[in-house]
Parts: structure tokens; sequence; C-alpha cells
């Protein structure tokens, strides 16, 4: 549950980031 958890979390953080980077 906590590791799927955090995996979920790292994929979210990473898409915000992708998504700053383009704008």
């Amino acid at each position: 549950m906590v590791t799927i958890h955090i995996s979920l979390n790292s994929k979210l953080t990473q898409l915000n980031l992708e998504m700053i980077l383009l704008f």
C-alpha cells in the first residue's frame, strides 16, 4: 500500500514538473 502510494505520488510529481517545463 505504502509503496504503491509513493510510486503514484512520484509519477504525479514528475508529470507536474514536465508541465512546468512545457510552460
